[in-house]
Order: C-alpha cells, then sequence, then structure tokens
C-alpha cells in the first residue's frame, strides 16, 4: 500500500477498499454474461475479491483504531 505524504496509512487504507469494492461490481456486472466454466472461474475469481476486500476492510478498520487512539492520547499515528 503506497501513502503519500498528504495521506495516512488510514486514507490510504479507506482507498484500497474502495478500489476493491469497484472490482467487485465489475466483476458481478461479467459474470452475468458468462456460462459455463467461464462462468464458474468468474465467480472464484470473485470469491478471491471478496476475500481480499474483507482484509482491506479489517485492515482500514484498525488502522483507524490506531489513529483514533493516538488523537485521543494527543499523539500523531504513523
Amino acid at each position: 500500500m503506497a501513502v503519500s505524504d498528504d495521506e495516512s496509512a488510514a486514507e490510504a487504507a479507506s482507498r484500497q477498499v474502495i478500489d476493491a469494492e469497484q472490482r467487485r461490481d465489475r466483476q458481478i456486472g461479467l459474470i452475468a454474461g458468462l456460462i459455463g466454466e467461464e462462468r464458474l472461474l468468474a465467480q472464484q475469481l470473485l470469491d478471491e475479491i471478496d476475500r481480499t476486500l474483507a482484509l482491506a476492510r479489517a485492515q482500514r478498520s484498525i488502522l483507524l483504531s490506531i489513529e483514533g487512539a493516538a488523537q485521543a492520547f494527543g499523539r500523531v499515528a504513523p
């Protein structure tokens, strides 16, 4: 995950979640037009996207918690 100077780790994680959600939506649209083995393979890819999205959401949640705790104690999170 690339974090720019103007973007916190939590903001970068949020951006990754948004990107993964968009990939998921595109994949669902593609699956609708497929049949047979192609559909099965596309569904397997969607399953992998869903797992990746779950991890990205968990990472975002952790980073937001860290930033919130750092702010509560008057520190800036890395």
